[in-house]
């Protein structure tokens, strides 16, 4: 009976020993070895990355510092510590499988007179990642206070090449509609360019292009259609074709 006792409790030590996780539990267990335990368990529980810095493919969990904007050679904004002596790095308040939410501080540039020489400015700010695809945060939201306004930056993780990413900021499309001349004299070609000024100008505000094209009505059709559609998201720095039928 004894010797059946002891087998069992060897059996038990068997399992125990190939049960990933019951180490880190044992007494005396060292620093690697726990270590080593939560990497597996993050492993396990699908802790995923976010891409550090902008137009490379460095994808780490809880990045004390986000460059999400420009390259290694002109930074204009940088997201938690600035530099080795200067600002907090992000504190990750949620980091899971869905989503991850952090507070930290944004630093931006004023590029005045170029961005090496430019002075940096920190506000506080708030982090949100989102859309998990492939064990990658795909989505990144920065909300902050600038001159008494809360300003929110939505950033989409983009695949510009072979291992090669960046963050880029999308903005939802006006329509060419929201924008009209201020103008109200009769003059018509005054309307006219008064008209696609404003329009320019409108779009330059949601930092995109406009492409406006006045087309004769008589001629070539009275449908007007723009793309990418207004309501839509695109990237910053897009070109929206505008063709606006007009009639004299």
């Amino acid at each position: 009976m004894r010797a059946r006792r002891w087998i069992v409790a060897g059996l038990g030590i068997v399992l125990l020993l190939v049960v990933p996780g019951v180490a880190a539990a044992s007494p005396g267990a060292g620093p690697k070895t726990a270590a080593a335990t939560k990497a597996v368990a993050e492993r396990a529980g699908g802790s995923p990355r976010m891409l550090a810095y902008n137009a490379s493919a460095r994808f780490v969990r809880r990045p004390a510092t986000v460059v999400p904007y420009g390259n290694s050679a002109a930074v204009s904004t940088v997201l938690g510590r600035l530099t080795a002596t200067r600002g907090k790095p992000i504190f990750w308040v949620r980091w899971n499988r869905t989503e991850a939410y952090g507070r930290g501080t944004i630093w931006q540039n004023d590029m005045t007179p170029s961005i090496a020489l430019g002075t940096w400015r920190g506000r506080p700010a708030t982090l949100r990642a989102y859309r998990v695809v492939q064990g990658r945060y795909t989505r990144l939201t920065v909300r902050y206070r600038q001159n008494g306004t809360v300003r929110t930056s939505r950033m989409r993780l983009v695949k510009e090449g072979p291992g090669f990413y960046a963050w880029r900021v999308f903005v939802r499309v006006p329509s060419w509609r929201d924008f009209r001349s201020s103008y109200t004299g009769d003059d018509w070609t005054t309307i006219l360019e008064s008209t696609i000024a404003a329009i320019e100008d409108g779009f330059a505000k949601a930092h995109l292009i406009a492409d406006v094209q006045l087309v004769n009505g008589w001629d070539e059709g009275s449908t007007a259609y723009q793309r990418p559609k207004a309501g839509t998201m695109a990237q910053t720095g897009t070109i929206v074709h505008i063709r606006i039928p007009v009639y004299d």
